[in-house]
């Protein structure tokens, strides 16, 4: 049935282009083909849109279109998070951000300094199939002199491993080591936790008025391993990091009002889970927002926001 829908939009397509084109030229080619593949999208009961029409969708089209119709099924598995929004304001310490699909493609050089790199895409690679390499970052302090200081939570690095920095630490063998930035910039290696009392243990600055969420670092990675064998703690609250993300002072903002980043206001517990190809952090922290952030094809405002 869907086969023979596509048949008929097609010819449909063909025949409104021959009519329409003399009269009103390629834009309403382009309108025609948009209401045509959501058309399709509804019927099929996911997004077909792809990395060539980012320029015809807005900004909740696009994030429903790389999540696809997964919301319930990623809260049968138990992967949404709690408490988790947009928040409407430059990114500041203790808040994520995510990459804007929509932004980032439309500015490559800057996307590609974050490791997407936007040239690499075809333009009929379906947009579901950008998840799992769009970036989260967790902003972890700003300086008006230096500037900011994040980590990536999407990348697992490829040339470190705890197995091969710390061999003898039986308790992080398997734990990753993420890519906490794209150049080598910050510490070479840095190890982040909530364990208060913890020895060495440095703070990073608790968000205005949430001085509930503390997170530190810490050098002494054999302490960690040692609360983990006695069972005073969990191998997984401890994120390894290579490297981090550092912005320029102002810089970061200038992206955010490019609109590159979306700011989200999310449990801090997020910082600490795995970026799997399976579950990828970008969708689930997207699918974790109220539903009304999202503009799936056939929903009732599809049509207001469609030139946005």
């Amino acid at each position: 049935m869907i086969v023979v829908l596509i048949v008929a939009f097609a010819m449909l397509h063909q025949a409104f282009s021959f009519v329409i084109s003399p009269m009103y030229g390629h834009q309403a080619q382009k309108i025609i083909s948009r209401r045509i593949s959501i058309v399709l999208s509804e019927k099929k009961g996911t997004s077909s849109f792809q990395v060539s029409d980012l320029s015809d969708l807005s900004v909740r089209e696009v994030l429903a279109s790389v999540c696809g119709n997964n919301r319930e099924n990623y809260r049968e598995r138990g992967l949404l998070f709690n408490n988790v929004d947009i928040f409407k304001g430059s990114p500041t310490v203790g808040k994520f951000i995510i990459a804007n699909p929509k932004g980032f493609c439309s500015k490559p050089i800057v996307a590609k300094s974050h490791g997407f790199d936007v040239e690499s895409l075809l333009p009929t690679a379906s947009l579901e199939s950008l998840d799992y390499q769009l970036p989260v970052v967790y902003i972890a302090d700003i300086h008006p002199e230096y500037g900011t200081l994040g980590y990536m939570l999407h990348r697992e690095s490829v040339n470190a491993s705890m197995a091969a920095l710390y061999p003898s630490l039986k308790s992080f063998r398997t734990r990753p080591i993420y890519s906490g930035g794209i150049r080598p910039k910050g510490s070479a290696f840095t190890m982040l936790h909530r364990k208060v009392g913890f020895p060495e243990n440095r703070q990073f600055r608790s968000p205005p008025g949430e001085t509930d969420k503390k997170l530190f670092f810490s050098p002494d990675v054999a302490m960690a391993n040692e609360l983990c064998l006695t069972g005073d703690a969990d191998p997984k609250e401890f994120k390894f990091f290579q490297w981090a993300t550092v912005w320029l002072p102002k810089q970061l903002n200038l992206e955010y009002d490019d609109k590159l980043w979306i700011t989200i206001s999310a449990p801090l517990e997020v910082l600490f889970e795995d970026n799997q190809l399976s579950k990828p952090l970008w969708k689930r922290l997207v699918l974790s927002l109220p539903p009304d952030r999202l503009l799936y094809p056939g929903d009732a405002s599809t049509s207001a926001a469609a030139n946005r």
